[in-house]
């Protein structure tokens, strides 16, 4: 809660404002365009999407136009593995529409609801936790509900928490191999 109230004043945001964020090595399989376009679609204007990373050159010029079109995108660069911690200890729910990642699992660990794609390696880490979204009309319908119904992020939050506890945690892990 210090880390997430820190890093909103330094954002200037508001602690009642639905944070999603994105973070990674943007590039066309990421699908950041899609969420950039999903998360214009949104008329509410106290939304943000926060987007930590590096832009590759076959989307750059294209995101970089979608950033500076939304004064609601927050684009930070990149950060090192506790920047992007603190950001995710800040921000609501994290979007993830592309491939598995370990920034997917660190969000779930730092209890962060999430929006993946329907992959067969993600079933176990999506669980009441967030959503599947396949395409940018889903993500936009979802980002919808977030926003209109910020009471589910406490029931997420918490199934978050679980699923890191029960799948993610590096003794239980590590326990598994020495068996």
């Amino acid at each position: 809660q210090a880390i997430r109230l820190s890093q909103r004043s330094i954002l200037g945001l508001a602690d009642d404002q639905v944070v999603f964020l994105h973070s990674g090595k943007m590039e066309g399989r990421k699908r950041t365009l899609e969420i950039l376009s999903a998360f214009s679609a949104l008329p509410d204007t106290s939304a943000r999407l926060v987007l930590v990373g590096s832009l590759e050159n076959d989307v750059r010029t294209e995101i970089e136009a979608a950033i500076q079109e939304d004064d609601r995108v927050l684009f930070l660069g990149w950060k090192n593995r506790e920047g992007l911690n603190d950001v995710m200890c800040m921000a609501d729910i994290y979007v993830q529409p592309g491939g598995q990642s370990a920034s997917l699992q660190h969000a779930i660990c730092c209890g962060m609801p999430v929006m993946a794609f329907p992959y067969p390696s993600h079933a176990l880490l999506v669980r009441n936790n967030g959503f599947f979204v396949s395409t940018q009309e889903d993500m936009a319908t979802r980002m919808a509900e977030l926003v209109n119904q910020p009471a589910l992020f406490a029931r997420m939050r918490t199934a978050s928490y679980e699923i890191a506890y029960r799948l993610l945690d590096y003794r239980k892990l590590a326990a598994r191999l020495y068996r």
